[in-house]
């Protein structure tokens, strides 16, 4: 019995090293990509003020919709969160292609603003379960503009989604100077809330 343990732990140590080596990938991909769907709307946002509909404009708001993808996957939320998350960019690059394809406005922007209830679902997830103090009251405001306009859109200005609109890409800018945090949201450092956890709370 003994020795099965004290095997189990040489296992478990030999294994640590590559875990911090993933880990720290996966930290630099991370800044990486939260910096990529940033850099991708605030064009699309410019776009949409100066050239509303056009096809340059909607085309980088699908490949933004699309790169947010890969922040999705790596910020710890629960998993109902991620599923909206998710569903959130399906609706939006659907909405997209519609609207490339001339469908009316009447028929797309109800469905874009469902698809906004979900990203507001997610952002504001992420935003509590994230540590930093501002990161988290910035994503908690931007979701819930996004959701309360979404119910009320039909008796407000259209670019009363702009603002939020811009947040949304502060957000993701802000994102990127945190890590990943393991027990779910955005840390200043990982491997300290790591240390902080009890012992034996992570699932292995």
């Amino acid at each position: 019995m003994t020795d099965s343990t004290e095997s189990a732990h040489g296992r478990a140590a030999s294994l640590e090293p590559r875990r911090r080596l993933r880990l720290d990938k996966e930290l630099l991909g991370f800044r990486a990509i939260t910096v990529v769907p940033a850099a991708l709307f605030a064009p699309t946002l410019v776009l949409g003020l100066v050239v509303p509909g056009s096809g340059a404009g909607t085309t980088l708001g699908i490949l933004f919709h699309i790169s947010v993808l890969f922040v999705i996957d790596r910020v710890p939320a629960p998993a109902w969160a991620r599923a909206a998350a998710f569903g959130w960019i399906a609706i939006d690059v659907m909405v997209g292609i519609m609207t490339l394809n001339l469908v009316s406005n009447d028929i797309y922007m109800p469905m874009r603003l469902g698809g906004h209830v979900m990203a507001a679902t997610w952002l504001i997830t992420v935003s509590l379960l994230s540590r930093p103090v501002l990161f988290r009251g910035l994503g908690i405001l931007t979701g819930a503009w996004l959701a309360l306009f979404s119910f009320f859109g039909a008796h407000l200005p259209i670019a009363l989604l702009g603002p939020p609109g811009i947040l949304v890409v502060v957000w993701l800018v802000m994102a990127g100077s945190y890590e990943p945090d393991p027990l779910g949201g955005l840390t200043r450092d990982a491997r300290a809330a790591l240390t902080t956890e009890p012992s034996g709370a992570v699932g292995g």
